[in-house]
């Protein structure tokens, strides 16, 4: 029976059945390529049906046990954004069946962070078996997108269980700082360690043909960062990471420099496409000598948020209304969360993405502060680095319909509870259970 250690302080036995729906929802984290519902198979999956009955044995368990529960603050605003999104769910929607579904996605990720934080919270260390379940997920994924490039003779839309090459990009990329993540996590063996510096290459070959701009903008930063981060101290903790750091520096040098080899069909992809990294930032920034037919795209996203915007500028037009509306002169939803948030839920909406973004940034700042004479010191600075980095892709790309958006959020909070003792109070509330078997605490 696996051990860990309860809210109470206590050693007491995690259950067997949460630790085998957790490795099965991050074994269902990347296959994106299959669809449950027709119509909308892009969000409706395996891993949300494994969500869904999750929450469901989760609620019995903790009913059958009596267990307090508590909530935190990004609950309480995903609260808001759901409330907001059903108000305003059919102000424009043609086809409101998805936007049903797209609400529906954020019910679900409501309780998936709810449940997850009370399970942290009764279990802080199952957040290592968290960690240790993503990231070996990552690493047969990567696997599997690499073998699926070569049996295709270097077929750069070969995505292996993704739906494209552009989900290989956003989960690879976020992968890469999941298996940092758990690399850098107390107590890991050298061992198991090592095994997974050598797969971070493979991770990193999945962002690199993903020719995602964006993913390349975020990893470029990141490593920055992480540099900063051994400039500022070169201790112990510090160390441990640095041969993970360098052998991603060598290894994408190698992919943009290399010339190419049978094992890495994809690299000239890779390196034509982060040579256009600077048209594409002009392109953004509405630099009209570089905009050519495929940037496009980009513009006419932004015009359409904009009228959006003037026409119904509280709450929006409807949430997962965008790709049918007349305001979308792409015919496709909007790729960059903070427009969404402008175009379909309205200034509203976008204070809350705002208040949701600034805790994430800053409460990871907040973390690597008060880690710093911790055990999760290096966890700390990793997550800081990751979230930070990882949001300069999110603001191009979809978040909210990425799984493992969620599941970063719930590292946070689960980190949080390590490093600063969330929910606080909690000694005062395990002596109420006996009076009120059901209590509810805000961090």
């Amino acid at each position: 029976m696996n051990q860990a250690t309860s809210r109470t302080g206590t050693t007491a036995p995690l259950p067997r059945l949460l630790l085998w729906w957790l490795a099965l929802l991050a074994g269902m984290t990347c296959l994106t390529s299959v669809g449950l519902v027709p119509g909308v198979a892009n969000n409706i999956g395996p891993f949300e049906v494994g969500v869904g009955l999750f929450v469901i044995i989760s609620l019995a368990y903790f009913l059958r046990h009596r267990l307090p529960v508590y909530s935190h603050f990004l609950v309480l605003v995903l609260v808001c954004l759901v409330l907001l999104a059903a108000i305003n769910l059919f102000k424009m929607n043609d086809r409101p069946f998805i936007g049903l579904t797209q609400w529906l996605l954020l019910v679900y990720a409501l309780a998936l962070l709810l449940t997850f934080y009370n399970w942290l919270v009764q279990y802080p260390d199952l957040l290592r078996y968290l960690l240790r379940f993503l990231a070996y997920t990552a690493v047969g994924a990567a696997l599997w997108v690499a073998i699926d490039g070569l049996l295709a003779g270097g077929d750069i839309n070969a995505a292996g269980p993704f739906r494209n090459r552009v989900h290989v990009g956003i989960y690879m990329a976020a992968s890469f700082w999941i298996i940092l993540l758990y690399i850098s996590y107390p107590d890991v063996s050298v061992r198991e360690g090592g095994f997974l510096y050598l797969c971070l290459p493979l991770v990193l070959y999945g962002a690199a043909i993903s020719g995602r701009r964006s993913i390349y903008l975020a990893l470029m930063a990141g490593f920055f960062l992480l540099g900063l981060g051994f400039l500022y101290s070169f201790r112990h903790s510090y160390r441990r990471i640095m041969p993970a750091f360098l052998l991603s520096i060598g290894f994408l040098a190698l992919l943009y420099f290399g010339e190419g080899t049978p094992l890495l069909p994809n690299a000239f992809f890779f390196q034509e496409r982060v040579g256009t990294i600077e048209d594409r930032l002009r392109a953004v920034a509405g630099d009209e000598e570089v905009i050519a037919d495929d940037e496009n795209f980009i513009l006419l996203q932004r015009h359409g948020m904009w009228a959006a915007l003037q026409d119904h500028p509280l709450t929006g037009i409807g949430w997962g209304a965008f790709s049918t509306s007349p305001y979308s002169l792409t015919g496709h939803e909007m790729h960059s969360t903070p427009q969404r948030f402008l175009a379909e839920l309205g200034v509203i909406g976008f204070t809350l993405y705002l208040v949701l973004t600034s805790y994430l940034l800053l409460g990871s700042l907040r973390l690597f502060w008060r880690a710093r004479e911790t055990p999760y010191i290096l966890s700390a600075l990793v997550l800081l680095i990751a979230l930070w980095s990882m949001h300069i892709s999110w603001a191009y790309n979809r978040s909210v319909t990425d799984r493992l958006y969620w599941l970063l959020l719930i590292i946070l909070m689960g980190f949080e509870i390590h490093i600063l003792g969330l929910p606080q109070h909690r000694k005062r509330q395990v002596g109420k259970v006996a009076s009120s078997p059901v209590s509810s605490h805000v961090s």
